[in-house]
């Protein structure tokens, strides 16, 4: 089945790509697959939309994505069954914007009809950034704020940023050493359509951010490596040797629970791991020092409570097992209300009672004598 390719390389809208092309394109395919090679900066969101939706009907709709792709240009490009972007592409998502021209002297009428009007222009923005937030949403799967939140940052995402957020399925990777930077006409373009001029780590100029991104991941991934090789039998440096390891899936049970696989492969160059499964073992080994500390502040609770009840009674304190030391609380505390004295009934004299009272100073006492008195 042959595969019908054409490209939208400039403005969304009419006299340029427009649905209309788009339409004619996609009739001449007819039900053959089809390659559009995308490279807008956008343009008018009724086309986007428009081309979006002939995306979706066609449904076996190829999308790739190359230089600066943003505004209505991506809205199009989620209608794709298939999204693959350029490794040196760049991607942007935005907030709907509206042309407002009021300028002069105004007086208050003439101020609160601007007013009115530029009210009116804000909530019909607010429906068409819902209504593309929601086409994102399906694109991506992400939650709605999170959509809303990326698209109020007005910020360029790098392909494999885009691929992160999902609005990419798969990242060309480009040999070439390319900077769009360097084109006079590019940056002109990317600035007289209000949009912000993106920052590549290949001009010696910009922030070398991205790039200590890059070499603390793998770092990271150098550092975990060398704990696992360590752990598998008979692995040993040996630049010679690059036959393949299957790890042990019994030895490795709660690893593998943890990155959710069931296997994993190691030769002396290494075990790589992704960023989901990094993530993955970040959370584990974060849910581990917080099991911990709630064991420890567990432990000194039962301490607590321990001696408290050894400092009751010493017959507590003999008693083992925590439900050993309870029955004896129980038993005393059953005892004592119904105790009765032995050897002195509080009233003949003698030596003080078994149950510890001494009965001649109670009697002794004046009103306990002159209640004596009273019931002779």
């Amino acid at each position: 089945m042959a595969k019908t390719t054409f490209d939208i390389d400039g403005y969304i809208g009419s006299g340029a790509y427009s649905r209309q092309f788009v339409k004619a394109m996609l009739k001449n395919a007819g039900t053959n697959p089809v390659q559009c090679n995308m490279s807008s900066l956008g343009g008018d969101l009724n086309h986007g939309i428009g081309i979006h939706d002939q995306f979706v009907d066609h449904g076996d709709v190829t999308s790739r994505l190359s230089g600066f792709v943003a505004s209505s240009a991506t809205v199009a490009a989620c209608g794709s069954k298939h999204v693959k972007m350029n490794s040196t592409a760049f991607y942007l998502v935005h907030k709907v914007m509206t042309w407002e021209d009021e300028w002069g002297y105004m007086n208050e009428d003439d101020l609160q009809a601007v007013i009115d009007k530029l009210t009116q222009d804000k909530e019909e923005n607010q429906k068409m950034d819902l209504m593309i937030a929601q086409i994102y949403v399906a694109r991506t799967g992400k939650p709605l704020n999170e959509i809303v939140d990326l698209m109020k940052k007005n910020t360029w995402l790098s392909a494999q940023e885009a691929k992160e957020w999902g609005f990419v399925d798969e990242i060309v990777t480009m040999t070439a050493k390319q900077n769009f930077l360097e084109d006079p006409a590019k940056v002109a373009m990317i600035s007289a359509a209000g949009l912000p001029i993106p920052t590549r780590k290949e001009n010696p100029s910009q922030s070398n951010s991205n790039q200590n991104i890059e070499e603390t991941i793998e770092k990271a991934n150098n550092s975990l490596f060398d704990r696992l090789k360590n752990l598998i039998p008979g692995q040993k440096d040996n630049s010679n040797n690059n036959s393949k390891t299957n790890m042990d899936g019994t030895k490795f049970a709660a690893l593998f629970a943890a990155l959710g696989v069931t296997a994993m492969e190691s030769t002396n160059e290494g075990v790589y791991l992704n960023m989901q499964q990094m993530e993955k073992i970040n959370t584990a080994l974060a849910d581990a020092v917080t099991a911990k500390a709630n064991l420890q502040t567990a432990q000194n609770e039962r301490n607590t409570v321990i001696n408290a009840l050894d400092d009751i009674d010493p017959t507590v304190k003999a008693a083992e097992g925590h439900q050993a030391k309870i029955d004896v609380v129980k038993a005393r505390l059953a005892a004592k209300p119904g105790a009765a004295p032995t050897g002195n009934d509080g009233g003949d004299g003698g030596a003080p009672s078994a149950d510890g009272a001494d009965w001649d100073v109670i009697n002794n006492l004046p009103h306990n004598k002159a209640a004596d008195e009273d019931l002779i």
